[in-house]
């Protein structure tokens, strides 16, 4: 994907602005996520499974939990999956109600300037409601 907006939407659960279901991936540029609203997680965006942005503004969203959430991991029925979530060029997440992003156990969060994966510093997942970072 890329230019793409998503403003002024509402989910009844999980990401009010984009929602990546198990078994898919999303890789978007330019992604801008405003105002949006989800029940539960992920005002902004709920992602099972990958999902890589450069360049993401987020803010004015709403859930009960953070503006950005990556799942924990998936089971299959014979293993579990994990969810990685990028982020590179200009990352804006502020201003949104619930948090910020977060990053589910088992999963991996790389955010510009961090010589290392955040979610390995933070056992059991990462959570930040305040990410500016103009790299």
């Amino acid at each position: 994907m890329t230019n793409v907006t998503a403003t002024g939407n509402t989910a009844g659960n999980h990401g009010g602005g984009l929602f990546v279901s198990q078994g898919c991936h999303a890789i978007a540029e330019d992604l801008t996520l405003t105002n949006n609203t989800a029940i539960v997680n992920g005002g902004g965006a709920w992602a099972q499974e990958d999902f890589i942005v450069k360049n993401l503004t987020a803010t004015g969203n709403t859930a009960a939990s953070h503006a950005v959430y990556l799942a924990a991991s998936h089971y299959d029925g014979q293993s579990y999956f994990a969810g990685v979530m990028k982020f590179s060029g200009k990352v804006i997440v502020k201003d949104n109600t619930g948090g910020g992003v977060m990053v589910g156990e088992q999963t991996t969060l790389t955010i510009p300037g961090e010589d290392v994966k955040v979610s390995e510093k933070i056992a059991g997942g990462f959570t930040d409601n305040n990410i500016v970072a103009p790299y």
